[in-house]
C-alpha cells in the first residue's frame, strides 16, 4: 500500500471520494473519460449488475484496508470465475490496472480536497516526481520540484497521476517555504501543448481521435476530485480550476452516448444512474439549453443532443408492448426540434430533459408504434412529446409537439388507440 499512498494509511477524503461514485456499466474504457471518473466507478468491460457491484466492493475494501496487490488478485479470480467474465489483457496486467488506477486515483482526489483545506495558509503547490516508478517518463522528471500558485491553469491538466503506473503527487507550500528553496515566487508553468491521439482502435465503439497534454496519458488530463461538489469548503474555500464547471454536462452526453451501444435493459440501467449523479439533471438541462441557444443563433453546434433515455421501469413495458428498442437513449435531432408555442408549452419545450425525466405519463400509440410521454401544462390540458422507438439506434423525439386535453386522452385510451404504460393522466 506505501506506493499507491505515498508512504500513507488511508485516509478519510480518500475513502469518502470513492464511495461517492455511482456504479455504471461500460463495454470499453473510453465509456467513461477524464472527470467523468470523479463520479463514475467503472471497469472497462464490465455490463453487468452484479459484477461491477462485486468489484466496487472489493476495490472498497482494498482502500479502507490496505490490501494489497496479491489480496486483491485473490478477489479478481474469485469475481471472474463467479460471474464467468471474459476480460480482455493477462490476468497480472488487468489486475493490476484495475487495483493501481482505483487506488491512486481515489488517493490524489482525497490529496486535492486535503489542499483545498490549506489554501489560504499554504497557497502553492508542488509537483513531486517518485522516482521509485520504474519506467520515469521524461516529462514528469522535468515537472518534479516545480511550485505554482493553487489556482494555476496548469493544474487543470497535469495534477497527478498523469498516466497509467504515474506515481508523481502534489505537496502544498507557504511563502516561508520558497524562501527556503530560494525562490521569490511560484515557477513559470511550462506551455501546455495539446497533442492528437487516436485511440480505442479495438474498442466496440471504434477509434477515436482525442486531445490530451503532451506527457499525459489519453483520459488522465483532469485534476482528479475537481469536479465533485462534495468536498468541504473549509478555510480557503473550494477551488475549480477554470473550465472544470462545464465537464459534467459534457461528461453526461458521453455517458448516455456510450448507451446506445448497449442493449436497452442494460443502457436504461446505465443512463438511470449517470443521471443520478449530483448536478446531473441540472448539467443535463443546461447543455440543452446551450445547444438549442447555439441553434437559434446559427452557431455550430452538434446534430443531436441526448435528452435522457428511457426509464429501467419502463424498458420492459415497452418490450411487452412489441416494441424492440435497439438501446433507451432518447435524442433530439437539430431538425427536429418540437416546435415552441407560447407560454407554459413554450416552457415545457425549453426544460425538455427535466420534464421528460418526470412525465406525468407514458403513452403507447398503438398505431403508429411512438411513445407519448405526456407533460402537464394546465389543469386539463397536456404536452405531449412523440418519441419515435428505433430498432437501430436512438430514440428520436419527433417534431410534433401538441396540447391535447385530458378528456381526448381519456377517450384514445378507451378506445383501444392509446395504451397506458406508466403513469396517469
Amino acid at each position: 500500500m506505501a506506493s499507491i499512498g505515498y508512504g500513507q494509511l488511508p485516509f478519510q477524503e480518500q475513502i469518502e471520494f470513492f464511495r461517492r461514485k455511482a456504479n455504471v456499466l461500460t463495454e470499453s474504457y473510453l465509456d467513461v473519460w477524464g472527470a467523468q471518473h470523479d463520479t463514475s466507478f467503472m471497469v472497462a468491460g464490465a455490463n453487468r449488475d452484479a459484477l461491477l457491484a462485486d468489484f466496487q466492493q472489493v476495490i472498497e475494501r482494498a482502500i479502507t484496508e490496505g490490501r494489497t496487490l496479491e489480496q486483491f488478485r485473490a478477489d479478481f479470480d474469485r469475481i471472474v470465475a463467479t460471474h464467468g467474465w471474459d476480460y480482455n489483457g493477462g490476468r497480472n496486467w488487468r489486475s493490476r490496472i484495475i487495483y493501481e488506477t482505483n487506488l491512486r486515483q481515489s488517493y490524489n482526489a482525497g490529496r486535492w480536497a486535503q489542499l483545498q483545506e490549506l489554501i489560504k495558509v499554504r497557497p502553492f503547490w508542488r509537483y513531486n516526481h517518485n522516482d521509485a516508478v520504474e519506467h520515469p517518463r521524461e516529462l514528469h522528471v522535468s515537472w518534479n520540484g516545480m511550485v505554482l500558485r493553487h489556482d494555476d491553469p496548469w493544474w487543470r491538466w497535469h495534477f497527478p497521476a498523469n498516466g497509467y503506473g504515474c506515481q508523481c503527487y502534489v505537496d502544498a507550500l507557504n511563502e516561508r517555504d520558497l524562501r527556503r528553496l530560494g525562490k521569490d515566487g511560484p515557477d513559470q508553468a511550462p506551455p501546455t501543448e495539446m497533442r492528437p491521439v487516436l485511440i480505442g482502435q479495438r474498442s466496440p465503439g471504434g477509434p477515436r481521435e482525442v486531445l490530451t497534454p503532451a506527457g499525459v496519458d489519453p483520459g488522465f488530463g483532469y485534476a482528479p476530485g475537481a469536479s465533485a461538489e462534495h468536498w468541504p469548503s473549509g478555510r480557503g474555500g473550494p477551488v475549480t480550476p477554470p473550465s472544470l464547471a462545464g465537464q459534467l454536462d459534457t461528461a453526461l452526453q458521453s455517458a448516455l452516448e456510450t448507451t446506445t451501444r448497449l442493449p436497452a435493459t442494460p443502457a436504461a440501467t446505465s443512463a438511470a444512474q449517470s443521471l443520478a449523479l449530483p448536478r446531473a439533471a441540472n448539467a443535463l438541462q443546461a447543455g440543452y439549453s446551450r445547444w438549442t441557444a447555439a441553434i437559434d443563433s446559427g452557431v455550430s453546434h452538434p446534430a443531436r443532443f441526448l435528452v435522457g433515455a428511457v426509464s429501467p421501469q419502463l424498458v420492459p413495458r415497452v418490450l411487452q408492448a412489441g416494441l424492440q428498442p435497439a438501446t433507451a437513449a432518447i435524442q433530439v435531432l437539430a431538425g427536429q426540434l418540437p416546435a415552441a408555442a407560447p407560454g407554459a408549452v413554450a416552457l415545457a419545450i425549453a426544460e425538455l430533459p427535466a420534464r421528460m425525466a418526470s412525465p406525468l405519463a407514458v403513452l403507447l400509440d398503438v398505431i403508429a408504434g411512438h411513445l407519448r410521454y405526456v407533460l402537464a401544462t394546465g389543469r386539463r390540458q397536456r404536452l405531449v412529446i412523440d418519441v419515435a422507438v428505433s430498432n437501430s439506434g436512438a430514440n428520436t423525439v419527433l417534431a410534433q409537439s401538441r396540447v391535447v386535453g385530458t378528456a381526448e386522452l381519456e377517450r384514445e385510451l378507451a378506445n383501444g388507440t392509446l395504451q397506458l404504460l406508466q403513469g396517469k393522466l
